[in-house]
């Protein structure tokens, strides 16, 4: 029997790439997945691809950079699945192609904040939930970009080095 079976925890930007074949992986070991993305459709899609492969999951539509919706997806899965064994902070963006002396200050931020800030706030949530079942895992997904300098990524390498 696989480590995660009978577990619940969450996937934030399992809509889509890393974090959709993440929340897939850990269904198919058995565990029940609350499938958190900003785009409600796309997290529909992997929870119907996680149920038409006998999996349990949830979608649940979060933005990460903002603290009463993560808040209250965090608060959803716990209610839905009798609390939080794990969490995989995935959710982020982009913003390569921006020279630093081309970025407006708005657009740093915004990187920042959803890919820094939300992974924060993510945790901040996910902490208490998880110390209520009696502990569990948190994995940050951060990227090479929170190792090397990117030119044309700045807030992206600044926010990834923060979580690295």
């Amino acid at each position: 029997m696989s480590a995660v079976s009978k577990r619940a925890g969450l996937v934030t930007g399992a809509g889509s790439g890393i974090g959709r074949a993440t929340a897939l992986e850990i269904a198919r070991s058995g565990a029940a997945v609350a499938v958190l993305d900003i785009d409600a459709g796309a997290a529909a899609e992997t929870t119907e691809m996680i149920r038409k492969d006998g999996g349990e999951a949830l979608a649940v539509t979060v933005d990460i950079a903002d603290e009463d919706s993560v808040r209250a997806a965090v608060e959803r899965t716990v209610t839905a699945y009798g609390g939080l064994d794990f969490a995989v902070n995935n959710a982020g963006m982009a913003s390569h192609g921006q020279q630093l002396d081309r970025m407006t200050l708005d657009q740093f931020e915004r990187v920042v904040r959803v890919n820094l800030a939300g992974t924060f706030l993510c945790m901040k949530y996910e902490l208490p939930a998880l110390r209520r079942r009696g502990g569990g895992a948190i994995v940050n997904i951060a990227s090479n970009g929170g190792l090397y300098a990117i030119p044309t990524a700045p807030a992206y390498v600044a926010a990834k080095h923060g979580i690295v």
